[in-house]
């Protein structure tokens, strides 16, 4: 997979740095400041395109895992040991 496989969605912030996350889905997002140049942001993508490629390829393979469920009950008992 390449660079031009991918669809990278810009997000434009009042931020002061350009930021690149990469989402369990495989989902790529740029959040960049308002002004920032487009040559700029596509610089910014092509030089982490390897960062880019092989954190998406362990986070969609590693999805996330659901948190464990508890009873009311356990639930209760939790609150009540934090606040003791």
């Amino acid at each position: 997979m390449n660079l031009e496989e991918l669809h990278i969605e810009i997000v434009r912030k009042a931020i002061r740095r350009l930021h690149l996350r990469v989402y369990s889905d495989g989902r790529v997002v740029a959040s960049v400041p308002w002004i920032t140049p487009r040559a700029e942001i596509e610089a910014f993508v092509r030089k982490q395109e390897e960062w880019i490629i092989r954190t998406r390829e362990r986070v969609m393979n590693n999805p996330p895992q659901p948190l464990p469920t508890i009873s009311k009950e356990q639930a209760e008992e939790l609150r009540t040991y934090l606040t003791e």
